[in-house]
């Protein structure tokens, strides 16, 4: 006669192999999912930040523009 405990046993230990390899897919999916949002995020900061500068280069040259202009309204203001 076969041992029962054993068979017990036998069954719990399939049952937790089966719920350990669903969970290491579970969270070897899961990895990936973060690796993918950490890499887009990165990729939109580094977009962000260069708009950003560029932003910064023509506000910088607008002033300048508009502090030409000034200049050159003065000029001919005077001369007139």
């Amino acid at each position: 006669m076969p041992y029962p405990q054993h068979s017990k046993l036998l069954h719990a230990f399939q049952q937790w192999k089966a719920k350990a390899i669903a969970r290491r897919r579970q969270i070897d999916m899961l990895n990936k999912r973060v690796n993918d949002l950490m890499e887009s995020r990165d990729a939109w900061k580094t977009e962000a930040q260069a708009r950003q500068g560029h932003i910064a280069e023509l506000q910088e040259e607008n002033r300048r523009l508009k502090h030409s202009a000034l200049r050159s309204e003065k000029k001919t203001s005077g001369t007139l």
